[in-house]
């Protein structure tokens, strides 16, 4: 399922914070915490861990390129052949050896030329 338009609840440490999945650029695991990149600039630290944003965001158009990096597909800007993806706020996330096929099979077999 792939629904960008909808939104997600991320429980912070005073609030919870009410985000539209496309809004969500990439979300970087500390630790116990994850730290949720958005479009607008700014970053909100949840206090749930990566894994349950993993397990939540991967049918929604996620892909997990690291274990401590989850990443929205609609946000990818391209691929450098050093095996890292840059994304639309410029960052660039590594992407593991042992998902590289993967992240080549699922991402880039998908995108069709225009």
């Amino acid at each position: 399922m792939n629904n960008q338009n909808m939104k997600v609840v991320i429980p912070c440490c005073k609030s919870y914070e009410f985000v539209f999945l496309k809004d969500i650029i990439r979300c970087e695991g500390l630790q116990n915490y994850t730290r949720i990149y958005l479009v607008d600039g700014s970053s909100i630290v949840s206090s749930i861990n990566i894994g349950s944003y993993k397990k939540t965001l991967k049918q929604h158009n996620f892909f997990n390129c690291h274990k401590s990096h989850l990443i929205n597909n609609e946000h990818i800007l391209r691929y450098h052949k050093d095996g890292e993806v840059e994304m639309v706020d410029e960052s660039r996330i590594p992407v593991a050896r042992r998902r590289k096929d993967l992240f080549f099979s699922e991402i880039i077999g998908n995108m069709s030329l225009a």
